[in-house]
């Protein structure tokens, strides 16, 4: 089974829904709202048993320290296939108070599902796209996208599909802008792991 962990710490952004998995289980879900440095918010989604919510009344606002692992599902609509990326929380703790930039760090070991698509922006600036897929129990797996930029995106860029790599980063939400086939346009939310360091052959 390869590594897939992170750490989060941030503030819950609403209240919790619930419904039931694929063997009739309850499920949870939630976003968490992790600030960055750069004043920009990242809105993690979360999936999670009852029995891990903290003890007491369950508040939108409150601060919690996270452990958990990125789970992807794959799901159709009319629209076409999709990938649903999301954190399953193995461990939720209340926070007394969260200042500043929250946690967000992610480590996975895994391989590359095809070689990385390397691109420059108008700017000039160096971004590679990946798609990692690892391994869990019962023959599972997770197919998480990952964005590098600058040097780690070069790097990215040598290497091919099938290699196995170690990255770590932290899980980001990004809003893009889809062009549907009526010259409609609709603002929708990327998921993915922005890549700081990298290293394969691991």
């Amino acid at each position: 089974m390869d590594i897939n962990q992170c750490s989060l710490c941030g503030r819950i952004a609403e209240d919790v829904t619930r419904g039931y998995d694929a063997n009739g289980l309850i499920i949870c879900r939630s976003t968490l709202e992790i600030p960055r440095r750069s004043a920009m918010t990242d809105r993690v989604p979360l999936v999670f048993r009852p029995h891990v919510m903290p003890p007491g009344e369950w508040r939108p606002d409150m601060n919690v320290s996270i452990q958990g692992c990125i789970r992807t599902q794959r799901y159709n609509d009319s629209d076409g296939r999709h990938l649903r990326v999301m954190v399953h929380v193995k461990r939720m703790e209340l926070l007394e108070q969260m200042h500043g930039e929250g946690q967000n760090l992610v480590h996975i070991t895994g391989r590359l599902c095809k070689k990385p698509i390397y691109r420059k922006t108008p700017l000039g600036r160096e971004i590679a796209d990946m798609l990692l897929v690892a391994e869990r129990l019962h023959k599972q797996s997770d197919f998480i996208p990952c964005i590098a930029w600058g040097p780690a995106a070069l790097y990215c860029s040598r290497l091919e599909g099938g290699e196995p790599v170690r990255i770590q980063g932290r899980f980001q939400s990004r809003m893009y802008i889809k062009r549907l086939g009526d010259s409609r346009e609709e603002f929708r939310t990327a998921y993915e792991v922005s890549v700081i360091h990298v290293q394969s052959g691991v």
